[in-house]
């Protein structure tokens, strides 16, 4: 799995490159994962600082604007990988005709 998404990365930006199933699904099953683990922080630090927010204080609201930031740069990063797709799209065609 580490592999795949090793590959992913490392072909990111290389369209002439082929790739096998399990190189595009492992790396979409790890996104996930990461994206489910950044929006449970997020849920558990907007929760708090909403608590905050109504006990008078703001001190917590920085590391939600930068949970934010990280969600951001990371669903921008992972765009330029998916216009890959038709590398694989080349491959899986062929089971299909």
């Amino acid at each position: 799995m580490f592999e795949a998404y090793k590959y992913y990365w490392e072909n990111a930006f290389k369209y002439r490159a082929t790739s096998t199933r399990a190189d595009f699904w492992w790396p979409v099953l790890v996104n996930f994962i990461i994206f489910v683990i950044l929006y449970f922080l997020l849920a558990i630090a907007g929760f708090t600082s909403v608590t905050s927010i109504m006990n008078g204080y703001n001190h917590d609201v920085g590391f939600l604007i930068f949970l934010l930031f990280v969600i951001a740069v990371f669903a921008i990063a992972i765009i330029i990988p998916v216009t890959c797709i038709p590398r694989v799209g080349n491959q899986l065609w062929g089971y299909f005709i």
